[in-house]
């Protein structure tokens, strides 16, 4: 059974923090002159137990290379990342997206009697015929186009009139025309004044 105490007995908390530190002057005269609170500070000094400073363990060194292979593996999906980036394939000029589907222009060019399907060059006389595949049954607008590259103009000519055209496979525009100078010329069609498809003609040295 324990004593009773001889004033307001002091807590067990204030104790501890006594007992810990600082010192509080009011709570040694209390403890010194009564025997119920001096049993209990006797308890907590007994069970406490001092801990030894806590000591942060020397980085070894598999710890601090614990990141190599997470860095390694973040390098190699970088790499994958940057290799399907630049090996992604360019979207060809002449093939255009249209309700449906897609649009590609296509060159039919006529040189002494022979015929050439999608040729890039041009020599004086040879004539050319535009060709264009797009999701059958659909209508579209189609406007012609050819620029001159560092031409003195940069006004496009119109050597075909605009004409609707019902699309499917290969179908040829109506009219022909050709091709003069000394310059690059860029072959573009317009497609209801939104998509344009184009394909560069070069001179034949």
């Amino acid at each position: 059974m324990r004593e009773a105490c001889i004033a307001e007995p002091i807590s067990w908390l204030r104790l501890e923090r006594h007992v810990l530190g600082p010192r509080d002057p009011g709570i040694d005269a209390h403890v010194e002159a009564c025997a119920a609170c001096r049993t209990c500070l006797a308890e907590i000094r007994g069970d406490l137990v001092v801990l030894r400073p806590l000591a942060l363990p020397a980085p070894t060194r598999a710890r601090r290379r614990w990141w190599l292979p997470a860095f390694g593996a973040g390098l190699a999906a970088a790499a994958t990342l940057v290799a399907l980036v630049v090996r992604r394939p360019v979207p060809a000029e002449n093939v255009v997206a249209v309700k449906g589907g897609e649009l590609v222009l296509g060159l039919i060019r006529a040189r002494d009697g022979a015929i050439s399907d999608d040729a890039t060059t041009f020599r004086p006389g040879d004539r050319w015929k535009v060709v264009l595949t797009c999701p059958p049954g659909a209508v579209i607008g189609v406007r012609v186009e050819v620029f001159e590259v560092g031409g003195p103009s940069a006004a496009p000519d119109h050597p075909l009139a605009d004409a609707p055209l019902v699309c499917g496979n290969r179908i040829a525009l109506p009219g022909a025309f050709a091709l003069t100078g000394t310059s690059p010329n860029r072959v573009c069609v317009r497609i209801d004044d939104e998509a344009t498809a184009c394909v560069t003609i070069r001179p034949e040295r």
